[in-house]
């Protein structure tokens, strides 16, 4: 099953949600994979930037190891600490340096947004199980998984039993 997360590493909730998600996904392997979207919020400092420092590493083959580093150090993002999580994960940071003025992963970034407008995000973190969109009150480990096996039973119904 597929697991959007559209969320952005400066925001308080998506920090609060990161933990969870992470067991969740780990306890669920064979059911549950994580896809992450960004969708950096504005008002944030240095929001896009980090978003930008995400998206660099994915096309590195990196954006697990970045996207960890980012969410452990939310309140580090100057160019010179963003290079350093680069260099820390094994990449290269003059290349990230690059990126970091490139219009090329903005637009990427701007596309994540607005696909996220589009299918109703509403703040983050959102997620999404195999497409639907979950407004979820209670993000706990037990929260997730009736929501997981919900879309289960969906998926396998194809839609909700009839009564």
């Amino acid at each position: 099953m597929a697991l959007v997360e559209f969320s952005a590493f400066t925001c308080p909730y998506c920090q609060l949600l990161k933990p969870v998600l992470d067991d969740f996904v780990k306890s669920h392997a064979g059911r549950v994979r994580l896809h992450y979207k960004p969708f950096p919020i504005l008002g944030h400092a240095r929001a896009v930037e980090a978003a930008v420092a995400a998206e660099w590493a994915r096309d590195a083959g990196l954006f697990w190891r970045m996207y960890d580093a980012l969410f452990a150090h939310p309140h580090e993002l100057a160019d010179a600490d963003l290079a350093d999580r680069a260099s820390d994960i094994g990449g290269d940071s003059t290349a990230l340096r690059a990126a970091l003025v490139s219009a090329k992963l903005r637009a990427r970034i701007s596309a994540s947004q607005a696909e996220a407008r589009a299918a109703g995000m509403q703040g983050t973190p959102t997620l999404f199980f195999n497409g639907r969109r979950y407004v979820l009150a209670d993000m706990s480990p037990g929260g997730l998984e009736l929501t997981l096996e919900d879309e289960e039973e969906w998926t396998r119904n194809g839609g909700w039993a009839r009564d």
